[in-house]
């Protein structure tokens, strides 16, 4: 009898089971020899004979960060008595406050600021006094930090108005108003200021054409900074060692109430410039002077732009002449992203040096016009018309001084 074959039949429900157990056997299998082979390739660092991850991380270049500082700066306060005695008190204190209320928004919003400070700040030990002897009430000094104001430039031709002592009393009044001095000195330490600020390293020099024929003391020759162009030269190199990322110099020059610079500021400037300096602020004539962003071709055979402005004018006196009663504040913000540093604006606020007198006493103010033009027109009428049709000449005739070299 033939024998039948036996039939099997396929069970697909343990076909499926016995599949996926098998598959995921050979997952772990790989799962574990990767394990085992990423272990084997780590290496071993030879001088620590520790293992390391052969994996290279690679590290996107961050951006440099960009850091801007705006400076601005003030002219010439020449206190003269009339100045001082507006703001005496009844008991023998003075309060200069309300001469610099309209203008301190522009130092208050500025980083840095400074200001040339033309007198002897010595009433504490000297009499307040007038022209051709300057001295002026320690007060002066309050008026100024609450204004704003961190530098006061004293290398000017009223420095040695009272003398040595008169200069060195000046220097220490202001340090202990927390304000920082240059131009002027207690010591033979005639080191540029230098200072960081906003991640930015500013160094500063003030310089003066002389002190009106009075001698430099043979005690402390080094007292005041007297222009000469070897010793400038010295500070810019010294700034530069210290790796200040720009500099500035206070310029005590050119002709009193001429509203064009003249050759020998030109060519001071083109010599700070050339070497390095990279703003100059300028004093001394009383008169607005033109500003301007100058290119010069450094010692390098590489070019720099720097921001001049030949004369800032008054910042406040009691000088009858149309220009001296008109300034600026000059601003300049510079900027630093990594090694690129660059001034990237500039604004020229034109002032005016604004004196009424009330009940026989004279009232003095330092105006911004533009500030005060606009107000006018949007209905605050802190001045009348006539000062108002007044404010609007003197801008214009200001701004045209200042643009000569800008056109």
């Amino acid at each position: 009898m033939e024998r039948r074959r036996k039939k099997y039949k396929i069970n697909y429900s343990k076909f499926v089971i016995t599949l996926i157990i098998f598959i995921l056997i050979i997952v772990a299998l790989v799962f574990l020899f990767t394990k085992v082979l990423n272990k084997d390739n780590k290496n071993i660092d030879i001088y620590s004979g520790k293992e390391s991850d052969d994996k290279v991380k690679v590290e996107v270049p961050k951006e440099p960060e960009e850091y801007k500082l705006k400076i601005s700066a003030g002219g010439d306060l020449l206190i003269h008595d009339t100045v001082f005695k507006s703001v005496k008190n009844s008991d023998g204190t003075y309060n200069f406050d309300p001469i610099f209320s309209d203008i301190k928004y522009i130092f208050e919003e500025s980083d840095v600021s400074m200001i040339n400070l033309e007198v002897p700040v010595a009433g504490n030990i000297f009499a307040p006094s007038n022209y051709p002897n300057f001295n002026s009430p320690v007060e002066l000094l309050d008026g100024v930090k609450n204004m704003g104001i961190d530098i006061v430039s004293t290398a000017n031709n009223h420095a040695l108005d009272k003398g040595l002592r008169g200069l060195n009393e000046t220097i220490k009044n202001a340090q202990s108003k927390d304000l920082k001095v240059v131009g002027t000195y207690l010591t033979e330490d005639t080191n540029p200021l230098i200072f960081e600020q906003n991640n930015i390293k500013l160094g500063i020099a003030s310089y003066t054409y002389g002190t009106n024929g009075i001698p430099i003391p043979s005690s402390a020759p080094y007292c005041v900074n007297i222009i000469d162009k070897d010793k400038m030269k010295k500070d810019i190199d010294y700034m530069k060692s210290q790796n200040v990322d720009f500099i500035i110099f206070s310029m005590h020059f050119g002709q009193e109430y001429q509203t064009t610079q003249n050759k020998t500021q030109e060519d001071l400037v083109d010599f700070l410039v050339s070497n390095g300096v990279d703003i100059v602020f300028g004093s001394h004539p009383h008169v607005p002077q033109p500003y301007e962003i100058k290119t010069v071709k450094q010692a390098d055979g590489t070019e720099k732009q720097a921001f001049v402005i030949y004369s800032l004018g008054n910042f406040v006196s009691h000088q009858s002449d149309y220009y001296t009663k008109l300034g600026a504040v000059a601003s300049v913000t510079v900027s630093k992203k990594g090694d690129e540093k660059k001034i990237v604006d500039n604004k020229v606020t034109p002032i005016y040096t604004y004196i009424k007198t009330v009940s026989g006493k004279k009232n003095f103010k330092v105006v911004p016009l533009e500030k005060a033009i606009y107000e006018y027109e949007q209905g605050v009428k802190t001045y009348s018309q006539t000062e108002y049709n007044s404010f609007k000449k003197m801008y214009a005739d200001t701004n045209y001084i200042y643009d000569k070299l800008t056109n």
